[in-house]
């Protein structure tokens, strides 16, 4: 990985966001639907939070330990994308370095972070993608 590489050369540019007004089964369409497993949250196109799939596993077991069952009603009605999503997510600008924000995403245990610019969401930087581009790298 070159020193001089920017989050804009690896990151996902055409990025699947999720807004306050998704049900909790929204999102999980939507991750199955686009084999992710990290969702911006936006307000016009601001990033307000993420969500990621281990959120969504943790609205199951707060069902569960409710004694709830686990259906696409109760998730509904017990869970908003407000209440599941980490608001005001760690965020990077498209000419970041991305050793910079590997090294970011190290300090902070997360596995993806929002690009921003302008303050509006310009694309995602996973760690899936950061893998993909040093492997392609060492081919």
């Amino acid at each position: 990985m070159s020193q001089e590489t920017k989050v804009s050369q690896v990151m996902t540019d055409e990025v699947v966001v999720a807004e306050l007004t998704n049900t909790i089964k929204q999102v999980q369409d939507l991750f199955v639907e686009y084999d992710m497993h990290h969702l911006p949250v936006v307000d016009n196109d601001k990033v307000i939070g993420i969500i990621s799939q281990t959120d969504l596993l943790n609205c199951y077991d707060k069902l569960l330990e409710s004694g709830k069952t686990v259906s696409t009603d109760n998730l509904n009605s017990t869970f908003s994308v407000e209440q599941v999503m980490t608001p005001k997510p760690i965020s990077v600008a498209p000419v970041t370095t991305l050793k910079t924000a590997a090294e970011m995403m190290a300090e902070q245990h997360c596995h993806s972070l929002p690009v921003v610019e302008h303050g509006k969401i310009a694309g995602i930087l996973t760690a899936r993608d950061i893998v993909k581009y040093v492997g392609g790298m060492e081919e």
